[in-house]
């Protein structure tokens, strides 16, 4: 008996799927050139015994012609035969007392009928390998014959997608994605995201894709509106534009007011206007109109009953169900009941006093204070240990948020080692730099900043990492200083939940956190004081923002050396004002210039930072504060005299 049961490819680096592969590849080149069975199978015969002796490996030598004549016989029957519209012609079997095919000159009773069927192979198993073997010229040819089998044409566009030939997956799949090939149906729908994949690898921007789109929405076939409409829905909902997105999908509905697919649809753009209660009715109707087809759609069924009370969740779970990536899950677990555990404060480890150069008078008075390091309890070292084996993440280089370049565990769905060594580690959850790994990972999740909730997970990890420092006998009298990089991974988490708070409009927890973090790392190497003094000056607490530039008398932040101008002429003292203005001037002239203008075009900015000095420092300092400036009675008439009679000297 021939050893295959499966005839596709399991396992295309194993001997019996490189053998199988190599003899249907020769198979469709001799039945596309025409050769008739007889032939075939002959061939079969003598040649599939040295092509695949895997295939054969258990039958005995004196079966083996006959063996492989049945499977020529096999791919034969599924062979697309050019002279039937490249369906499959197969041969007659054989009766009982028919003579046997294979040529032994007995009756088929007493020959071959009393062998082990060989499998059959399915037709659909031999279109990746036309599409490998046969010029690309040959299969435009074949796909435009009308009996063409339909399938064919997705199949082998599949297999051009995974070979990075994203134009021939266009010129096969979108003549019937926008207007002919009535044949296609409901089952094809995915064609649709290959296609629109294949013009965004293709085309720079999306015009031609959205024009493909435009184009789908008015085929014959209802089916293939509803999911361009979907699509479109969904690009819309990404930009923002949420007119667009909710005709888009009221489109969809009449297309296809039976696609259970809608359901997640309309919570995501519900989600995304942040309409959560409305979110939770209708996944109430989805529910109701679904809920008898639970055996068809388990899945759905349970995702929608998660979003009758979390949609955000769920829609979260829809997307791991869909791309078969759990990871998002089994963390959202592992985090759930990791938080649970009460948080463990770090050891600190004396390092002395730090040296800052320059004169004794100009030296901040925190330098007075010892500097310590954040140690974590030995408890935690074997989590550390596994982390560290599983995942290799790029630390960000200085004060940057962003990771350095290094392999994107998302990208792979079967790397999940670093997760495993969280499950094993609950304890994980009291490490720092494990945390700081964590928030970089999530930021860097494919759909981290869309609705499907995966920034979610981000503020408990930012939380736990204050408890952890809050739990820490650093003391008063002592500093967390950031040129220490064992302390780096805390103040990079305190830093990210001073800017969650202020993006979330918790202000107050915002300035209470950067006063904090100002007596923990008194040289504040983010620049969170910048931020706070921005917030005295519109405050009015124009004493407490001059206090904070004092202890800066050096800084090189705009928003410092112009904070210290404003307060000190918010304070009535004019000739501190001056003289600190002069100085601001001297430093950064384009930042009075920007304050005095109505209007100014905002410039090119970098990836590279922020330019000191520079028209982007300018203008966004004048985008931040000139109302405050404006709102501070003669402040912004003296500034514009002021920088004015300078510009003359």
């Amino acid at each position: 008996m021939a050893k295959f049961d499966d005839p596709g490819f399991p396992d295309e680096t194993g001997e019996l799927g490189v053998e199988l592969r190599l003899v249907l590849g020769i198979a469709a080149r001799k039945v596309l050139e025409g050769v008739d069975d007889a032939a075939f199978l002959e061939w079969a015969r003598d040649a599939i015994p040295n092509l695949a002796p895997t295939m054969l490996v258990d039958v005995p030598p004196q079966e083996l012609d006959r063996e492989a004549f049945w499977i020529g016989v096999s791919i034969w029957n599924a062979a697309p035969s050019p002279a039937n519209h490249y369906q499959p012609s197969p041969v007659p079997k054989p009766g009982r007392n028919d003579a046997c095919p294979c040529g032994s000159g007995m009756k088929y009773k007493r020959c071959c009928q009393r062998l082990r069927p060989v499998p059959d192979f399915p037709a659909l198993v031999f279109w990746p390998v036309i599409a490998e073997v046969c010029p690309k010229t040959e299969v435009d040819r074949m796909i435009a014959d009308p009996g063409f089998p339909v399938d064919g044409i997705g199949l082998m566009a599949e297999c051009f997608f995974e070979n990075g030939d994203y134009l021939q997956v266009i010129r096969m799949l979108e003549p019937p994605l926008t207007g002919g090939a009535e044949r296609i149906r409901t089952e094809h729908a995915h064609w649709i995201d290959m296609l629109c994949d294949a013009y965004d690898e293709q085309y720079r921007t999306p015009r031609k894709k959205l024009a493909l789109l435009d184009k789908m929405t008015k085929h014959r076939l209802k089916f293939v509106q509803g999911e361009a409409w979907q699509r479109l829905c969904s690009i819309r909902i990404d930009e923002d534009d949420f007119g667009g997105a909710h005709e888009a999908f009221a489109a969809a509905m009449r297309a296809q007011p039976d696609n259970p697919l809608l359901s997640i649809l309309e919570l995501t753009l519900l989600g995304s206007l942040g309409e959560i209660d409305q979110a939770r009715r209708r996944a109430r109707f989805w529910l109701q109109k679904w809920e008898g087809h639970e055996d068809e759609l388990p899945e759905l069924i349970a995702t929608l009953r998660r979003a009758v009370s979390d949609p955000m969740s769920a829609l979260q779970l829809s997307i791991a169900r869909a791309t078969g990536d759990d990871r998002i899950e089994r963390l959202e677990r592992w985090l759930s009941a990791s938080l649970e555990r009460s948080a463990i404060g770090w050891g600190t480890e004396a390092c002395g006093k730090l040296d800052v150069h320059g004169d004794d008078s100009e030296k901040p008075t925190w330098t007075d204070r010892e500097a310590v390091t954040l140690m974590p309890p030995p408890a935690l070292g074997a989590a550390l240990q596994a982390w560290r084996e599983a995942a290799e993440i790029g630390k960000p280089f200085a004060t940057s948020l962003d990771p350095m370049d290094y392999d994107n565990p998302w990208d792979d769905a079967d790397e999940d080692a670093w997760l495993t060594a969280l499950e094993l580690h609950p304890e994980a959850i009291d490490h720092l730099d494990i945390l700081d790994d964590l928030v970089l990972l999530l930021r860097e999740h494919p759909l981290a900043g869309s609705v499907y909730g995966i920034d979610d997970m981000i503020p408990p990890l930012l939380l736990r990492a204050r408890r952890i420092v809050e739990a820490s006998p650093i003391g008063e009298d002592r500093i967390l200083p950031w040129g220490f990089l064992e302390n780096r991974p805390g103040l990079r988490l305190l830093t990210q939940l001073v800017l969650y708070y202020q993006d979330n409009g918790a202000l107050s927890e915002a300035v209470e956190l950067i006063q904090w973090l100002l007596e923990l790392n008194p040289e504040d190497n983010q620049g969170l004081r910048a931020m706070l003094i921005n917030h005295y000056l519109r405050a009015g607490n124009y004493a407490d923002a001059l206090e904070l530039a004092q202890r800066y008398t050096r800084d090189f932040l705009v928003d410092v050396t112009y904070g210290r101008v404003l307060a000190l002429f918010a304070l009535g003292r004019r000739d501190e004002a001056d003289t600190a203005l002069g100085k601001a001037v001297d430093r950064s002239p384009l930042v009075a210039q920007y304050l005095g203008r109505a209007r100014v075009v905002r410039p090119e900015f970098h990836d590279a930072g922020i330019s000191v000095g520079g028209p982007d420092e300018a203008w966004l300092y004048r985008d931040e504060m000139r109302d405050t400036w404006n709102d501070t009675k003669g402040a912004m008439p003296w500034l514009k005299q002021t920088a004015r009679n300078r510009e003359r000297l």
